[in-house]
């Protein structure tokens, strides 16, 4: 069974300003206070990718030590900003990796 206390998830954000409200109000509401998320910003300089990093600053702000975002201010494959995130960044042996449209109605993803 997979512990919570060494589970993190990383949402993956691009520019659909959007999905990713629904998508972070939905995954704050579905997932436990002890499970950190990480905000990966990956479209830097994209139309709408400067809306999804200030909604990105200000919820790391209003979810200090819960959420976090990582911002490498570049557009980049998704594959590095994610192996970056996971070797310098994320210190947990499970993570659950979701896209900026992925929108969780329950827990039950992270019961194992």
């Amino acid at each position: 069974m997979i512990s919570l206390s060494n589970t993190a998830i990383l949402i993956l954000t691009c520019n659909d300003f959007e999905a990713l409200d629904i998508t972070i109000s939905q995954v704050l509401a579905t997932t436990p206070q002890s499970v950190p998320i990480y905000l990966l910003s990956n479209c830097h300089g994209m139309p709408g990718a400067d809306i999804c990093e200030d909604m990105c600053r200000f919820t790391s702000r209003q979810n200090y030590g819960r959420v976090h975002w990582l911002n490498p201010m570049k557009a980049q494959p998704a594959f590095f900003g994610i192996q970056d995130a996971i070797e310098n960044h994320i210190d947990a042996e499970y993570i659950l990796k979701l896209d900026d449209d992925a929108f969780p109605i329950t827990p039950a993803g992270l019961k194992g």
